[in-house]
């Protein structure tokens, strides 16, 4: 096990913390902004990753599943990773139900039209996420979002900064500080864990000092928020093979 971060670790990782905003994007499934009543079924995060071999988008195969019922029955849902609509299908890489876990090609042109960057790591896979260590997180949680109308929807990224807490051979967990959701959600009188849906498909990072100073690097990705007791669960980065495959 190791150590519980220190006061200077916390103050680095509080530095880093910011860029990790850059490495996510919502996901989102809607209507063609053109109706009365169009508007947002779901929506969750999906983290850009550069694995070194291919450079890849992920959240979680539940939200994948969730755009294909909705087509069932409404042929012109969109899909859509920020503002641009995304042919999810044609894209997949590879999905998994088991790991609730469904990766993407994107390309350097989408992600630079969204003013997003690739998170890449020295070598892949990255090591697992130890118990005790600092943990980054960056997602979309659907109780910020906002439909000003039809063709408007205003999302707001949060950042935490947390501790593992455990890790297993298929996940680790991560409690939420009730302190640090309030500092979040303070201002917008969302005080108590009631909802965190939306956090699925978001990114856990690490931060790791090397010559260029503190960086981060992803070690997992969000599958499970369980409001009730203020926690996540990530599965570890690892399961995604250089190609985005999964296994």
């Amino acid at each position: 096990m190791t150590p519980e971060p220190t006061k200077e670790q916390r103050d680095i990782a509080n530095v880093a913390l910011d860029c990790c905003r850059d490495y996510v994007t919502f996901a989102m499934i809607a209507d063609v902004p053109s109706g009365p009543n169009s508007r947002v079924h779901n929506s969750a995060t999906c983290s850009f990753i550069d694995t070194g071999h291919a450079k890849i988008g992920v959240t979680n195969q539940h939200v994948l599943e969730a755009y294909r019922k909705q087509k069932l029955t409404k042929p012109n849902v969109r899909f859509q990773l920020g503002s641009l609509v995304f042919d999810a299908e044609e894209r997949l890489i590879d999905e998994h139900v088991n790991h609730d876990l469904a990766v993407f090609s994107v390309d350097e042109a989408c992600v630079s039209r969204l003013k997003k960057q690739f998170c890449s790591c020295s070598s892949w896979p990255p090591q697992r996420a130890r118990v005790s260590e600092i943990a980054l997180l960056a997602g979309y949680p659907g109780i910020f979002r906002q439909q000003v109308s039809n063709q408007d929807v205003l999302f707001e990224v949060v950042l935490l900064l947390e501790v593992v807490k455990s890790s297993s051979d298929e996940h680790f967990t991560i409690f939420l500080d009730k302190a640090n959701w309030t500092k979040q959600s303070g201002r917008r009188k969302i005080s108590d864990l009631k909802n965190l849906g939306g956090f699925s498909g978001s990114s856990v990072f690490r931060l790791v000092e090397d010559e260029l100073g503190a960086v981060v690097e992803p070690v997992g990705i969000v599958f499970e928020a369980l409001s009730e007791f203020g926690l996540f669960r990530a599965r570890h980065m690892d399961l995604i093979k250089p190609d985005g495959s999964i296994g």
